[in-house]
């Protein structure tokens, strides 16, 4: 599954359409965590393979879930807490760090931009090694 933030305030994914669109090749479905109450959310994670997602707090649902592959997407700023969470919980974790249009009023909430040929590598690269 895919979690947007196209309803957060910051660390959006501009080119978002085209991020769903690689994504859905693989057989990805998008998410707007606000859109959820906290049951729905805790099924979902629970039911979730792999997590793709740009750094957020709705991340902490990986507690719910179980062999778990998680791919974080940054953008400016990288932080190592759900990459810790995840490994701590024995998950499977990468990231990719963006490019941003630097239109962040804070350093750590700056939007991105994804490069889908990047995306796509790693999560086969991935896939693969799972």
């Amino acid at each position: 599954m895919f979690i947007s933030r196209r309803k957060a305030g910051g660390r959006r994914i501009i080119n978002e359409n085209a991020v769903i669109a690689t994504l859905a090749k693989f057989g990805f479905v998008s998410y707007v965590l606000e859109d959820m109450n906290l049951a729905d959310e805790v099924k979902l994670f629970s039911q979730a393979k792999i997590v793709i997602a740009p750094h957020g707090a709705g991340l902490t649902n990986i507690i719910f879930s179980q062999n778990l592959t998680l791919i974080e997407l940054f953008g400016l700023s990288v932080s190592p807490c759900f990459a810790n969470l995840a490994r701590g919980l024995g998950f499977q974790y990468g990231y990719l760090q963006c490019q941003s249009p630097h239109t962040a009023l804070r350093y750590h909430d700056s939007d991105m931009i994804v490069d889908t040929i990047q995306l796509n590598k790693l999560l086969v690269q991935m896939l693969t090694s799972s």
